[in-house]
């Protein structure tokens, strides 16, 4: 019988390369800190998030020099007023109301944001060098690679260090809904989306705006190319901002919902041996059901084990409940012990 890995990776996961690496012009947790520094996308001219381009981010309160707590407070509250509007039953009465209007487009300008800001770090760290050799985690993957049959990773993270890092260590993968999956053993799947996802419309950089309306700019997996260069600007963005539910905002033929309907797919047919592994997942409340909808699809049986230094009581619990064979660790460093 085959024995396949999942692994559910969360920002924890990107946190802990980070940390790894040493950068300290990289903040994953506190995705405001260095908003001063990343360039408009129409002029070159740092100061995205500012008065200027972001008002109504800026009016919330969003600020570089906010901590982390703060930052993500402000987040969870866009978020939720605009999973609450999606679900409202009447979102036409709401079109007129102004009463919302803020939420609403600081959210808008939140994608916009978290995409240049994704892009801003990916530059900081272009090439990956031979001292990721030492880190737990590329440890693991080799060794992964030879001990399953198939690895099966589902990442909410926008970056692609994961795909820079599988790519030095000779290990072939595809991301799904743009590589024929079958044929690699590494199958990368991103319900939040990524700096790699690329619209393939684009506009001039001078006419480049973040347009105020009260409706998401969603399209088909399809029409998105796969490119790990930046050049290209688009008023359509492949990204799920932090706490939102990818089934909220996007319509049935949405590229989110496309990859999401593949995971619930995939992970619906394990078995007990098979291996789950979840590094780094918020489990923020207002988000929490698309994780549970992957968790509920394990098989009972599989052994499940969590990687977070400072793990989700919710999560620690719902995954008590559902597996008998859960094991907590609250280090990425534990990884190289459980290479057989």
């Amino acid at each position: 019988m085959n024995k396949n890995l999942y692994l559910i990776l969360g920002n924890g996961f990107t946190i802990d390369f980070i940390n790894h690496i040493g950068n300290d012009e990289i903040d994953a947790s506190n995705f405001f800190k260095y908003g001063a520094e990343i360039p408009w996308p129409g002029t070159g001219e740092p100061g995205f998030l500012s008065s200027k381009n972001c008002p109504n981010l800026w009016n919330l309160g969003a600020r570089p020099n906010m901590n982390s707590k703060k930052a993500i407070d402000l987040i969870e509250d866009i978020i939720t007023c605009i999973n609450v509007y999606a679900s409202h039953p009447k979102k036409s009465l709401l079109a007129d109301n102004k009463q919302n209007d803020i939420y609403f487009y600081a959210y808008l300008e939140l994608v916009e944001y978290i995409r240049n800001l994704f892009v801003f770090y990916d530059k900081k760290i272009n090439n990956i060098s031979d001292k990721f050799e030492s880190w737990s985690w590329l440890k693991f993957l080799r060794n992964a690679y030879e001990q399953y049959d198939k690895i099966y990773i589902v990442t909410y993270n926008y970056d692609v260090w994961l795909e820079k890092i599988l790519q030095k260590a000779g290990l072939d993968f595809s991301i799904y809904g743009f590589d024929a999956v079958e044929e690699k053993k590494i199958v990368i799947f991103k319900p939040h989306g990524s700096i790699s996802f690329q619209h393939k419309t684009s506009v001039e950089k001078d006419a480049y705006i973040i347009k105020k309306s009260k409706e998401i700019d969603d399209d088909k997996l399809e029409n998105f190319n796969l490119l790990y260069t930046y050049e290209n600007i688009s008023s359509i963005n492949a990204i799920i901002p932090p706490a939102s539910e990818a089934g909220r905002m996007q319509g049935d033929g949405s590229w989110s919902k496309e990859i999401h309907n593949e995971i619930l797919n995939i992970f619906n047919n394990t078995n007990e041996n098979d291996e789950c592994i979840m590094c780094g997942i918020s489990y923020w409340h207002v988000d929490r059901n698309e994780i549970d909808n992957i968790l509920v699809r394990l098989s009972p049986k599989i052994n499940i084990k969590m990687i977070n230094p400072y793990p989700p009581k919710s999560l620690t619990a719902v995954l008590t409940s559902l597996f008998k064979n859960f094991v907590l660790y609250p280090k990425s460093n534990i990884l190289e012990r459980l290479i057989k």
